[in-house]
């Protein structure tokens, strides 16, 4: 289980999540108004998963009505393996990996790709990654 309160830097600006919901396999961390929420399970089977989810949410008007709406962004991490095969150092070697390329992919894409999105195109043949039309959903 992790330390309670949880915190998280979003644009600079350190978030306090204080733990809201605990069980043997999972634990639930939730900003005072609500606007952040850390939500950490466990699924022991055959495979073990591991998922890390930060929701977001925000209050804003519909571009067509004006009318406040309630928006909610998901981020998630998850690891997903065997009961046996691998290390718990294999694992987090891999998953160490999978963080670096995502910082990379959007520290390379995000500011070309931020704008497109809203219009649900994005031009990513300057960029030789393929992953990073994967990661970002785009084409």
């Amino acid at each position: 289980m992790l330390s309670d309160p949880q915190s998280i830097t979003i644009a600079t600006v350190a978030q306090s999540l204080a733990r809201t919901k605990s069980g043997d396999l999972s634990s639930t961390y939730r900003k005072v108004d609500g606007a952040h929420e850390l939500i950490i399970t466990h699924t022991v089977k055959n495979r073990n998963r591991h998922n890390f989810r930060l929701v977001s949410k925000i209050i804003a008007p519909d571009p067509l009505t004006a009318v406040n709406t309630s928006y909610t962004s998901t981020i998630s991490f998850t690891i997903d393996k065997p009961a046996v095969g691998f290390t718990n150092q294999q694992i987090l070697d891999n998953a160490l990996g999978f963080i670096s390329l995502l910082s990379l992919v959007v520290a390379l894409c995000m500011p070309f790709c931020l704008p497109s999105l809203l219009h649900s195109t994005c031009n990513l043949s300057h960029f030789t990654s393929v992953i990073a039309c994967h990661l970002l959903s785009v084409s």
